[in-house]
């Protein structure tokens, strides 16, 4: 997917590495994240054992709600590209928010785990993009993304 003219657009309901969450902006990338029960430490993504497992369930599907509110309330107009992450826990909403920026004309990639590898391949077939497999949790290889973003003329 080569940069085209405007900002490339990261979304996820993850954090990702190496940038604060919730909304981040600079010349040519914008990312909306969150936080759903996990964290990176040493390198590895590690759960919270806090939450209870059914509780980080609820919690993603909320800030996937949010960043889709933000969003249907702001088109993004400078935004050309989207790279959407899509874990387990909050699967439908973030196909969802992919689906939506597909039909506003952005070039859509979207990353995910392994989990239910077919349905979200399924749906990136029929949204005629890219799947990007990655670790569990995605906030490395979002990370990954966002620096070639700032850095390169293309998305590989």
């Amino acid at each position: 997917m080569e940069t085209e003219k405007g900002k490339t657009l990261l979304v996820s309901y993850n954090q990702v590495e190496g940038f604060p969450q919730g909304k981040y902006e600079d010349e040519k990338i914008i990312i909306l994240s969150a936080h759903s029960g996990g964290q990176f430490l040493r390198g590895e993504w590690v759960e919270d054992g806090s939450i209870d497992y059914e509780k980080r369930y609820d919690i993603a599907r909320a800030r996937v709600r949010g960043i889709e509110k933000v969003i249907s309330d702001n088109p993004f107009a400078e935004i050309s590209q989207a790279v959407v992450y899509v874990g387990q826990r909050a699967i439908q909403g973030a196909l969802n928010i992919a689906r939506s920026l597909a039909s506003q004309g952005k070039k859509i990639r979207i990353v995910g785990c392994n989990c239910d590898y077919h349905g979200k391949a399924r749906v990136a077939q029929e949204l005629g993009v890219s799947y990007e497999v990655c670790e569990c949790g995605g906030v490395r290889t979002m990370g990954r993304i966002a620096r070639e973003c700032q850095s390169a003329e293309a998305l590989r």
